[in-house]
């Protein structure tokens, strides 16, 4: 037996001695405190557990929540990329009628016989 299993087995005799010395009411109190403090501590780890596993489901919930709004952001910025193509697509349609509106309206005005000399009931000819 090496120092160290020794001076265990020094202090645990020593431990049974100390505690036989002891009066039965105060070995009674001690025991009953002792098994307070496991009781306590039993509570504590219960209560520890619980935390621990109300934060796992809390997680879990987060984890599904997030991916549900990764997967709404993604579907809404492709959405905003369609839309954004459309604009673009209006925009310069936009631009080609505007163009085509002003060679028509200038066509008109070139062509058309001035009329504002003449009174709407009096022939042109």
């Amino acid at each position: 037996m090496d120092s160290i299993d020794w001076i265990k087995v020094r202090f645990n005799v020593l431990n049974i001695e100390s505690w036989m010395e002891l009066p039965k009411v105060e070995r009674k109190r001690k025991r009953k405190r002792m098994e307070s403090n496991r009781e306590s501590a039993r509570r504590c780890r219960m209560r520890k557990q619980k935390r621990v596993d109300d934060l796992m489901a809390e997680m879990g919930e987060l984890q599904k929540e997030n991916s549900e709004m990764v997967g709404i952001i993604k579907l809404t910025r492709e959405q905003y990329l369609n839309v954004e193509a459309h604009n673009s697509v209006l925009r310069a349609q936009i631009v080609e009628l505007t163009h085509s509106l002003q060679s028509l309206n200038h066509i008109i005005n070139t062509t058309q016989p001035l009329t504002f000399f003449y009174p709407d009931n009096y022939p042109l000819s």
